[in-house]
């Protein structure tokens, strides 16, 4: 009877994964969607005045289903199944557009103009390259977020889109966003989040180009359509099979291209359902540094053991067993334990980078 309730607990409570699943065969994509309410309290300072009539956004991201990966609070402690994807509610394009449209509503100019932009990078994690040039992957569940973004800004009128500006950067959120997950996305609470979605437009100056729109080359919707389009078309992603080999860096990985053909896969096991697994050539010499490894079905990406990616959209994301420090209130001193967290992270097909 108390494995039957406890069944009964687990569905209900959403966990997405079996408890004797192997690990190898855990896809983050499988995590259930957490939905952040991004409204506008409030409209912007009156002093705030734009040269255009409206905002537009167009996601040209590799992945349009999400802008990343929260934890949140796991009452039955599966450890697999911390993080929630995170989106808006509505999904990305439509509420975001709209907070602006509505938070902006009285600083714009009914002229006929708007504000065309198109985000290539919108993605919130854990990690941040501003602080060292080696991969330093999350630790902790608390540690503070960082919004990665890059967005391309045009000026638009009568079907004819301007190039303005592209901003290309990262900036740190901290926990509020983990924190208040199930709440609304309210000034007083998320005010530092809010804060850097206004920057990225109060933060250009377009008046400039608004001045002269009339005599520079523009594109038309189209054009912005398919060279957007052809950051998709890495022969990775149009491929149908990874081919077997071990690839070097992410240039033959984008290239679908590994330098070395012929491998071993061995396996160390040093528990009872513990494995490790590492690569030898032919003569049984071991192979390191290396980006990834396929044997022609299965991808796995090397940097932090060997863990399989999967395909999500134009990118690719995988779990990381990452030892977690937990605070320990049982004791008579709280203490901070170390304890295995499935983190999930995502590709950038730009640069290599995880995030």
């Amino acid at each position: 009877m108390k494995i039957h309730l406890l069944l009964i607990f687990l569905f209900l409570n959403g966990s997405t994964y079996c408890i004797a699943q192997k690990i190898e065969t855990i896809n983050p994509e499988g995590l259930y969607f957490k939905e952040l309410k991004l409204t506008a309290q409030r409209t912007a300072p009156a002093e705030i005045k734009f040269p255009f009539s409206s905002i537009r956004i167009i996601d040209s991201r590799f992945d349009t289903s999400k802008i990343g990966f929260l934890p949140v609070d796991n009452f039955i402690q599966d450890k697999r199944n911390v993080f929630r994807k995170i989106r808006f509610k509505g999904g990305i394009v439509k509420p975001l557009q709209e907070y602006y449209n509505d938070y902006y509503k009285n600083s714009f100019q009914q002229n006929g103009f708007e504000l065309l932009i198109v985000m290539k990078r919108f993605w919130v994690s854990g990690v941040d390259y501003t602080r060292d040039k080696r991969i330093v992957l999350t630790n902790s569940l608390e540690a503070n977020t960082n919004l990665y973004c890059k967005w391309e800004y045009y000026l638009g009128k009568d079907g004819h889109y301007l190039p303005v500006k592209r901003i290309d950067t990262i900036m740190q959120v901290n926990d509020e966003m983990a924190q208040f997950i199930d709440e609304e996305f309210d000034e007083r609470r998320l005010g530092k989040f809010k804060f850097l979605l206004k920057a990225m437009i109060e933060l250009n100056d377009f008046e400039k180009k608004a001045e002269v729109f009339d005599k520079q080359p523009k594109k038309t919707i189209e054009e912005i359509t398919v060279y957007n389009a052809k950051r998709n078309e890495l022969v990775i992603l149009k491929d149908s099979i990874l081919k077997k080999g071990i690839y070097l860096s992410f240039e033959e990985f984008k290239n679908n291209k590994p330098s070395i053909i012929d491998y071993k896969e061995e396996k160390t096991r040093y528990k009872i359902f513990k494995a490790e697994r590492y690569l030898t050539d032919n003569q049984g010499n071991l192979i390191n540094n290396y980006w990834g490894y396929s044997d022609g079905e299965v991808f796995r990406y090397g940097k932090f053991g060997n863990d399989k990616i999967f395909r999500v959209g134009n990118t690719f994301e995988f779990f990381v067993q990452i030892n977690n420090a937990e605070a320990n209130s049982s004791t008579p001193v709280t203490t901070r334990d170390k304890i295995k967290v499935w983190f999930p992270y995502q590709i950038d097909m730009e640069t290599g980078n995880i995030y």
